[in-house]
Parts: structure tokens; sequence; C-alpha cells
């Protein structure tokens, strides 16, 4: 099972440990999507566990991402070594000396191969040049070769515009009446950064700010 980290410092999921240790051998952490191979700093607990019939002892998978380069960080707006333990923490990344040898993967690394310059709700199904890296290999594999649901999102032109005038990995706070919200802003209305990575993709992210 999974959910939010929070859930592993509650105390529901104490008595869930008392409860179901009875019957059931487990193990528990909070995983970072990043640390796997996915372009995203997305963390949650994951729960797993087998009957003690089966005499087996849960493990949790090993970390395969995250051991060497530099991404962008959004807080500072600077590029951050992975190796740096401050680094690693901002970024919620684990913290120990057996560091898994591939880097992470940046948005460049999973959409350099997207096809650009769309026209207002204009849909491409082909790609238009080669795969360059391990994830864009994986995922044409998986997908026989196939873009899939790479359409134009129909903005306003004052909202494309908008969006225009922000550089990479920055956002507006100088936009609109919610500027007071710097924090709101920092979080959702940021432009993505092609050597950074993604936050958690919201169900609002139809909007511009999702």
């Amino acid at each position: 099972m999974e959910n939010v980290p929070g859930l592993l410092k509650s105390f529901y999921f104490k008595n869930f440990q008392e409860d179901i240790g009875k019957k059931y051998n487990i193990c528990f952490d909070v995983l970072n999507a990043a640390e796997y191979g996915i372009p995203q700093l997305r963390r949650r607990a994951v729960i797993i566990g087998f009957h003690k019939d089966f005499k087996t002892v849960p493990t949790l998978p090993k970390r395969t991402h995250g051991g060497k380069g530099e991404v962008f960080d959004y807080l500072t707006g600077e590029y951050v070594e992975l190796v740096n333990d401050e680094t690693r923490k901002k970024l919620h990344l684990k913290r120990n000396s057996s560091l898994p040898r591939k880097g992470l993967v940046t948005l460049s690394d999973a959409f350099g191969d997207l096809p650009e310059h769309l026209n207002p709700g204009q849909e491409v199904k082909e790609y238009e040049s080669a795969p360059k890296t391990t994830f864009q290999k994986l995922m044409r594999k998986r997908s026989g070769n196939i873009l899939q649901n790479h359409r134009a999102w129909e903005h306003s032109y004052e909202m494309t515009k908008r969006m225009a005038e922000i550089n990479p990995g920055d956002s507006p706070t100088h936009h609109g009446l919610r500027n007071r919200n710097k924090r709101y802003f920092s979080q959702a209305y940021s432009r993505l950064h092609h050597d950074g990575l993604s936050r958690t993709v919201t169900t609002n992210f139809t909007n511009p700010g999702g």
C-alpha cells in the first residue's frame, strides 16, 4: 500500500502496525520517485507485507538513481550537486554512502525529444527526432514508438504571453493579485526548468498554476 508520508508518523499507523503485525511481516519507508528514474520529486509512504505463512521477509526496492551529477533547484534558482548532503536533504533524497551510480532523470532527459511549436489545440502523434536518452528509449519501447497525448493546450493569447515572460525555473510573483502569497506561487506557478525535475503533479494539472 502507499499513502502520504505523514502516515508513518501517525497514531493510526502505530495501531495498524500492532494489528497487522500479528499475521504479516511488513517493511515501510518514504520513497522518492526521483530515486527510481522518474523525473518528478514525489514522495510517498510505501508499505509492503507478506503473510507470515509465506515465511518471507519483505524488502523495499533499491534506489536506482540520484548518486551523481547536478540538477536545477527551484528554491535557490541555482544548480546543485547531488553528492552534497545538504542538497540531498533539500530534495528529500536519501543520505548514505551507498549512492546509486546514475544521476536523476531531468525533464530534458524525459521530454527533450517531443515536437515543439504546436499551434493551440494541435495534436502530434509522431516523433520528429531519434531518442537521445535511456528514458526516451524506454518510453518509445513501451508505446510502440507512437507519441501519445501530445496536444497543445488552448490557452488564451494573454495567458500564453504571460507564461512566455517567465524564465525557466522562475515564478510570476509580480503578476496578478496573488503576488502577496509568494509561498503559493513558488509551489504552483513555477515554470519548469529543463535541467530540473517536476514537482508532484496535482489533480488540477489542466490549470497552468497546477
